[in-house]
Protein backbone atom coordinates (compact mmCIF):
# COMPACT_ATOMS: atom_id res chain seq x y z
CA UNK A 1 0.00 0.00 0.00
CA UNK A 2 2.89 2.40 0.73
CA UNK A 3 6.42 2.84 -0.72
CA UNK A 4 9.10 0.78 0.99
CA UNK A 5 12.89 1.12 1.20
CA UNK A 6 14.78 -2.15 0.71
CA UNK A 7 18.46 -3.08 0.89
CA UNK A 8 19.79 -5.06 -2.05
CA UNK A 9 23.19 -6.54 -2.86
CA UNK A 10 24.89 -7.06 -6.21
CA UNK A 11 27.71 -9.60 -6.51
CA UNK A 12 30.11 -9.77 -9.43
CA UNK A 13 32.27 -12.89 -9.68
CA UNK A 14 34.80 -13.52 -12.43
CA UNK A 15 34.46 -16.87 -14.23
CA UNK A 16 32.59 -18.49 -11.31
CA UNK A 17 28.91 -17.93 -10.57
CA UNK A 18 28.22 -16.20 -7.23
CA UNK A 19 26.83 -18.31 -4.43
CA UNK A 20 23.08 -18.96 -4.67
CA UNK A 21 22.59 -19.68 -0.96
CA UNK A 22 25.11 -17.48 0.89
CA UNK A 23 24.64 -13.75 0.26
CA UNK A 24 27.67 -13.01 2.44
CA UNK A 25 30.10 -15.15 0.41
CA UNK A 26 32.94 -13.02 -0.95
CA UNK A 27 34.15 -14.05 -4.43
CA UNK A 28 37.85 -14.67 -4.96
CA UNK A 29 37.84 -12.52 -8.06
CA UNK A 30 35.04 -10.00 -8.07
CA UNK A 31 33.21 -7.45 -6.01
CA UNK A 32 30.15 -6.91 -3.81
CA UNK A 33 28.12 -3.71 -3.58
CA UNK A 34 25.18 -2.90 -1.27
CA UNK A 35 22.64 -0.14 -1.84
CA UNK A 36 19.08 0.86 -1.00
CA UNK A 37 16.17 1.10 -3.44
CA UNK A 38 12.70 2.58 -3.08
CA UNK A 39 9.93 0.13 -4.03
CA UNK A 40 6.72 1.84 -5.10
CA UNK A 41 3.35 0.20 -4.41
CA UNK A 42 1.69 -1.72 -7.23
CA UNK A 43 -1.43 -0.54 -9.01
CA UNK A 44 -4.27 -1.34 -6.66
CA UNK A 45 -7.87 -0.27 -6.55
CA UNK A 46 -9.32 1.54 -3.59
CA UNK A 47 -12.65 0.12 -2.37
CA UNK A 48 -13.56 3.62 -1.24
CA UNK A 49 -12.76 5.29 -4.59
CA UNK A 50 -15.12 4.00 -7.31
CA UNK A 51 -13.46 6.22 -9.92
CA UNK A 52 -10.37 3.97 -9.71
CA UNK A 53 -12.20 0.72 -10.47
CA UNK A 54 -11.96 0.99 -14.29
CA UNK A 55 -8.79 2.32 -15.92
CA UNK A 56 -8.99 1.26 -19.59
CA UNK A 57 -11.82 0.61 -22.04
CA UNK A 58 -10.94 -0.56 -25.53
CA UNK A 59 -7.29 -0.02 -24.64
CA UNK A 60 -7.84 3.70 -23.97
CA UNK A 61 -7.47 5.42 -20.59
CA UNK A 62 -10.59 6.59 -18.76
CA UNK A 63 -11.10 8.79 -15.72
CA UNK A 64 -14.12 10.34 -14.07
CA UNK A 65 -13.00 13.82 -15.19
CA UNK A 66 -13.84 15.08 -18.66
CA UNK A 67 -10.70 17.21 -18.51
CA UNK A 68 -8.35 14.22 -18.21
CA UNK A 69 -10.20 11.17 -19.57
CA UNK A 70 -9.12 9.64 -22.85
CA UNK A 71 -12.78 8.97 -23.74
CA UNK A 72 -15.30 11.80 -23.69
CA UNK A 73 -17.98 11.14 -21.05
CA UNK A 74 -20.81 12.34 -23.31
CA UNK A 75 -19.88 11.49 -26.90
CA UNK A 76 -17.96 8.29 -26.16
CA UNK A 77 -15.26 9.29 -28.66
CA UNK A 78 -11.55 9.52 -27.84
CA UNK A 79 -10.21 12.87 -26.70
CA UNK A 80 -6.88 14.65 -27.08
CA UNK A 81 -5.87 12.88 -23.83
CA UNK A 82 -6.57 9.42 -25.26
CA UNK A 83 -3.69 6.94 -25.16
CA UNK A 84 -3.57 3.38 -26.47
CA UNK A 85 -1.97 2.00 -23.33
CA UNK A 86 -0.70 -1.26 -24.86
CA UNK A 87 0.98 0.58 -27.74
CA UNK A 88 2.16 3.69 -25.92
CA UNK A 89 0.80 6.01 -28.63
CA UNK A 90 -1.80 8.76 -28.66
CA UNK A 91 -5.21 7.64 -29.86
CA UNK A 92 -6.09 10.97 -31.45
CA UNK A 93 -9.35 12.84 -30.80
CA UNK A 94 -12.72 11.91 -32.23
CA UNK A 95 -12.13 8.16 -32.70
CA UNK A 96 -14.96 5.62 -32.20
CA UNK A 97 -14.62 1.99 -31.12
CA UNK A 98 -15.42 -1.33 -32.79
CA UNK A 99 -15.09 -5.09 -32.38
CA UNK A 100 -14.32 -6.49 -28.93
CA UNK A 101 -14.46 -3.99 -26.08
CA UNK A 102 -12.00 -5.01 -23.36
CA UNK A 103 -12.35 -3.52 -19.87
CA UNK A 104 -9.40 -3.33 -17.47
CA UNK A 105 -9.03 -2.23 -13.88
CA UNK A 106 -6.99 -3.00 -10.76
CA UNK A 107 -7.75 -5.87 -8.42
CA UNK A 108 -9.72 -5.43 -5.22
CA UNK A 109 -8.57 -8.52 -3.37
CA UNK A 110 -11.27 -10.41 -1.51
CA UNK A 111 -14.13 -8.87 -3.50
CA UNK A 112 -16.36 -9.94 -6.36
CA UNK A 113 -17.29 -7.68 -9.25
CA UNK A 114 -19.79 -7.50 -12.07
CA UNK A 115 -19.38 -5.57 -15.33
CA UNK A 116 -22.57 -3.99 -16.62
CA UNK A 117 -23.28 -2.78 -20.17
CA UNK A 118 -26.14 -1.27 -22.11
CA UNK A 119 -26.87 0.60 -25.33
CA UNK A 120 -28.19 4.05 -24.49
CA UNK A 121 -31.51 2.98 -26.00
CA UNK A 122 -31.83 -0.17 -23.87
CA UNK A 123 -31.48 -1.72 -20.44
CA UNK A 124 -28.51 -2.91 -18.39
CA UNK A 125 -27.21 -6.48 -18.60
CA UNK A 126 -24.09 -8.13 -17.11
CA UNK A 127 -21.10 -9.15 -19.20
CA UNK A 128 -20.96 -12.94 -19.22
CA UNK A 129 -18.40 -13.67 -21.96
CA UNK A 130 -15.46 -15.74 -20.76
CA UNK A 131 -11.94 -14.36 -21.03
CA UNK A 132 -8.40 -15.59 -20.49
CA UNK A 133 -5.93 -13.87 -18.19
CA UNK A 134 -2.14 -13.68 -18.29
CA UNK A 135 0.18 -14.50 -15.41
CA UNK A 136 2.85 -12.02 -14.34
CA UNK A 137 5.55 -14.22 -15.92
CA UNK A 138 3.84 -13.91 -19.31
CA UNK A 139 2.34 -17.40 -19.37
CA UNK A 140 -1.32 -18.05 -20.05
CA UNK A 141 -3.54 -18.20 -17.03
CA UNK A 142 -6.97 -19.80 -16.65
CA UNK A 143 -10.09 -18.98 -18.64
CA UNK A 144 -12.35 -16.93 -16.40
CA UNK A 145 -16.07 -17.60 -16.83
CA UNK A 146 -18.49 -15.22 -15.09
CA UNK A 147 -21.51 -16.71 -13.37
CA UNK A 148 -24.91 -16.50 -15.05
CA UNK A 149 -25.50 -13.15 -13.35
CA UNK A 150 -22.01 -11.89 -14.27
CA UNK A 151 -20.13 -12.27 -10.97
CA UNK A 152 -16.36 -12.73 -11.03
CA UNK A 153 -13.84 -13.05 -8.21
CA UNK A 154 -11.02 -10.53 -8.39
CA UNK A 155 -7.77 -12.33 -9.14
CA UNK A 156 -4.44 -11.39 -7.52
CA UNK A 157 -2.07 -9.38 -9.67
CA UNK A 158 0.24 -12.38 -10.11
CA UNK A 159 -2.57 -14.23 -11.91
CA UNK A 160 -3.94 -11.28 -13.88
CA UNK A 161 -0.97 -9.17 -14.87
CA UNK A 162 -2.88 -7.05 -17.42
CA UNK A 163 -5.76 -6.25 -15.03
CA UNK A 164 -8.34 -7.76 -17.40
CA UNK A 165 -11.87 -7.52 -15.99
CA UNK A 166 -13.96 -8.63 -18.95
CA UNK A 167 -14.91 -8.15 -22.57
CA UNK A 168 -17.90 -8.13 -24.89
CA UNK A 169 -18.54 -7.55 -28.58
CA UNK A 170 -21.52 -5.30 -29.27
CA UNK A 171 -22.90 -4.87 -32.77
CA UNK A 172 -24.08 -1.72 -34.50
CA UNK A 173 -22.99 1.90 -34.28
CA UNK A 174 -24.75 3.02 -31.11
CA UNK A 175 -23.36 4.61 -27.97
CA UNK A 176 -22.89 2.06 -25.17
CA UNK A 177 -22.46 2.62 -21.45
CA UNK A 178 -20.23 0.53 -19.16
CA UNK A 179 -19.71 0.41 -15.42
CA UNK A 180 -18.40 -2.03 -12.83
CA UNK A 181 -20.17 -3.08 -9.66
CA UNK A 182 -18.05 -4.21 -6.73
CA UNK A 183 -20.51 -6.58 -5.11
CA UNK A 184 -21.57 -5.37 -1.70
CA UNK A 185 -19.64 -2.10 -2.06
CA UNK A 186 -21.07 0.00 -4.88
CA UNK A 187 -20.81 1.07 -8.51
CA UNK A 188 -18.18 2.91 -10.52
CA UNK A 189 -19.00 5.94 -12.65
CA UNK A 190 -20.70 5.19 -15.98
CA UNK A 191 -18.42 5.41 -19.02
CA UNK A 192 -19.61 5.85 -22.60
CA UNK A 193 -18.13 4.50 -25.84
CA UNK A 194 -19.29 5.36 -29.35
CA UNK A 195 -19.32 2.28 -31.57
CA UNK A 196 -18.57 2.19 -35.28
CA UNK A 197 -18.84 -1.36 -36.60
CA UNK A 198 -19.94 -0.30 -40.08
CA UNK A 199 -17.22 -0.60 -42.72
CA UNK A 200 -16.28 2.59 -44.60
CA UNK A 201 -18.20 3.26 -47.81
CA UNK A 202 -15.87 4.08 -50.70
CA UNK A 203 -17.09 5.97 -53.77
CA UNK A 204 -15.42 6.30 -57.15
CA UNK A 205 -16.73 8.86 -59.64
CA UNK A 206 -15.09 8.85 -63.10
CA UNK A 207 -15.30 12.32 -64.58
CA UNK A 208 -13.60 11.79 -67.96
CA UNK A 209 -14.46 9.74 -71.03
CA UNK A 210 -17.87 8.09 -70.80
CA UNK A 211 -18.01 8.42 -67.02
CA UNK A 212 -18.34 5.76 -64.38
CA UNK A 213 -20.79 3.59 -66.33
CA UNK A 214 -19.53 4.32 -69.84
CA UNK A 215 -19.28 1.49 -72.34
CA UNK A 216 -15.79 2.52 -73.47
CA UNK A 217 -14.48 2.26 -69.91
CA UNK A 218 -16.04 -1.12 -69.24
CA UNK A 219 -14.85 -2.64 -72.51
CA UNK A 220 -11.20 -1.62 -72.19
CA UNK A 221 -8.92 -4.11 -70.39
CA UNK A 222 -7.28 -1.22 -68.58
CA UNK A 223 -7.52 2.51 -68.89
CA UNK A 224 -6.39 5.65 -67.15
CA UNK A 225 -9.10 8.09 -66.19
CA UNK A 226 -9.45 11.07 -63.93
CA UNK A 227 -11.86 10.70 -61.04
CA UNK A 228 -12.77 11.55 -57.51
CA UNK A 229 -12.28 8.76 -54.95
CA UNK A 230 -13.84 9.39 -51.56
CA UNK A 231 -14.48 7.45 -48.38
CA UNK A 232 -17.00 8.13 -45.63
CA UNK A 233 -17.03 6.66 -42.15
CA UNK A 234 -18.67 7.80 -38.92
CA UNK A 235 -19.84 11.17 -40.26
CA UNK A 236 -16.43 11.95 -41.76
CA UNK A 237 -15.49 11.95 -45.43
CA UNK A 238 -12.19 12.14 -47.25
CA UNK A 239 -11.65 12.82 -50.96
CA UNK A 240 -8.67 13.02 -53.33
CA UNK A 241 -8.30 14.14 -56.93
CA UNK A 242 -5.93 11.68 -58.60
CA UNK A 243 -5.28 9.74 -61.76
CA UNK A 244 -6.78 6.31 -61.28
CA UNK A 245 -5.74 3.06 -62.94
CA UNK A 246 -9.10 1.43 -63.55
CA UNK A 247 -9.78 -2.17 -64.59
CA UNK A 248 -13.58 -2.28 -64.48
CA UNK A 249 -15.89 -5.27 -64.83
CA UNK A 250 -19.03 -5.12 -66.91
CA UNK A 251 -20.90 -1.87 -66.58
CA UNK A 252 -22.28 -1.68 -63.04
CA UNK A 253 -25.94 -1.35 -62.37
CA UNK A 254 -27.54 1.65 -60.78
CA UNK A 255 -27.17 5.26 -61.74
CA UNK A 256 -24.16 6.37 -63.77
CA UNK A 257 -21.72 8.87 -62.39
CA UNK A 258 -20.83 7.19 -59.09
CA UNK A 259 -19.80 3.67 -58.16
CA UNK A 260 -19.61 2.70 -54.53
CA UNK A 261 -18.44 -0.31 -52.56
CA UNK A 262 -18.66 -0.79 -48.82
CA UNK A 263 -15.51 -1.92 -47.09
CA UNK A 264 -13.22 -1.85 -50.13
CA UNK A 265 -10.31 0.46 -50.89
CA UNK A 266 -9.60 2.11 -54.24
CA UNK A 267 -5.98 1.88 -55.37
CA UNK A 268 -4.63 5.16 -56.68
CA UNK A 269 -1.57 6.22 -58.67
CA UNK A 270 -0.60 9.83 -58.72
Amino acid sequence: QEPRAARIRAVLSWNVAPSTNDPDAIPVWGNRVDTHVRVLPGITGDPHEPATWITLIGGVNVTASAATSGIHPTTGLTTANGVFADLGVMAGPGRPFGGWLVVRGPSLAGHQYRLWKRPVSGGWSPMTDGFRVTNEDGTLGPIVTPTADGRVNYLPKAQNFTNLLGRFRPAGDEVWEIQVEVVGVGFSPVYRVQLDNTAPEVHLAITTGSGTCGGALSSAPASTSTGWPSACNHSRCWALHNRLMVRPPAAPGGSCGTASKRGRTARMSR
